[in-house]
């Protein structure tokens, strides 16, 4: 039981996808008109510290590559 932490860190639902992807469009007759926010919900705990765990990999990777 020494390694509770790792084994928690490893069971974190985390993903890899870039959500935000946006539709660029151009041309005369062309609308612009922003994708609908879709409303936060509650998240859970979970969630939460799966998302900051994440921006903490994201940061140490750019200090990583340079």
């Amino acid at each position: 039981m020494y390694n509770v932490a790792s084994m928690a860190y490893r069971n974190l639902p985390i993903s890899n996808q870039e959500s935000t992807k946006s539709r660029e469009t151009s041309g005369l007759l062309s609308r612009k008109i922003e994708p609908k926010k879709v409303e936060a919900k509650e998240k859970t705990p979970r969630e939460r510290v799966a998302e900051y765990v994440m921006e903490i990999r994201k940061e140490r990777e750019k200090l990583r590559n340079g």
